[in-house]
């Protein structure tokens, strides 16, 4: 759904007989991917333009375009945190990066690119599609030496929201549905971007973010 707003406006989308589902903003044109469950849990398929209701401060909007999205191209951006505290599971991160990309990728349409941070942020490889290419990015993340050496001392190394604008940055241009995939144990201590920078950041590029918490043993034992 595309819809025009002109303020700082708080929009509700409600599909018709159920709750309301709150999005806020303060850009001209808002971008919004929307998935309708039933009471069980299912997806709902087939609904038109007819089946959702916007509104502004209570009065009815005009909802500008309309599109079933499930079959357009889909782009990945991968963010792995490679922080000190995450040292011991860098192994089960790469195994499961592949993985999931491997499974959530088509050939032929889908694409994606992989980061890591820690001190730094460091684009692994560029948009590519399934294959030997996001494999061996995978396969190559690894900490950065700080003085010649891998700490994995938990503070001061994860530039959490610096990686997340970079990504943004990098899915910016590219059409179809969007996604940042974040894998980090918690929190940003070095990135020289703030958290609204960030979030705007991926506002801007039309992408999700999907943060997934992976347990540190390291940050455990604080």
């Amino acid at each position: 759904m595309l819809l025009g707003m002109e303020t700082v406006l708080t929009v509700f989308i409600t599909l018709l007989g159920s709750g309301q589902v709150v999005f806020k903003s303060d850009t001209s044109l808002v971008n919004i991917l929307a998935t309708v469950h039933d009471d069980q849990g299912r997806v709902v398929r087939g609904l038109t333009q007819e089946d959702f209701r916007l509104e502004e401060d209570g009065q009815p909007r005009e909802i500008h375009d309309f599109a079933a999205q499930s079959d357009l191209p889909l782009t990945l951006a991968l963010l792995v945190d490679t922080s000190g505290s995450m040292i011991p599971v860098l192994d089960y991160q790469e195994r499961a990066s592949v993985i999931f990309l491997n499974e959530a990728l088509r050939p032929g349409k889908d694409q994606a690119t992989v980061f890591q941070f820690d001190s730094e942020v460091k684009m692994l490889c560029g948009l590519e599609a399934p294959g030997k290419a996001l494999d061996r990015a995978v396969h190559g993340i690894k900490p950065t030496p700080s003085n010649g050496t891998v700490s994995s001392a938990p503070h001061r190394t994860t530039a959490l929201y610096d990686a997340i604008v970079e990504a943004s940055r990098q899915l910016q241009p590219v059409a179809g549905r969007k996604a940042i995939i974040l894998l980090t144990d918690g929190l940003d201590v070095r990135s020289n971007h703030s958290l609204n920078e960030a979030v705007e950041a991926a506002l801007h590029s039309d992408t999700a973010v999907y943060a997934i918490l992976v347990p540190s043993p390291i940050l455990a034992a604080f």
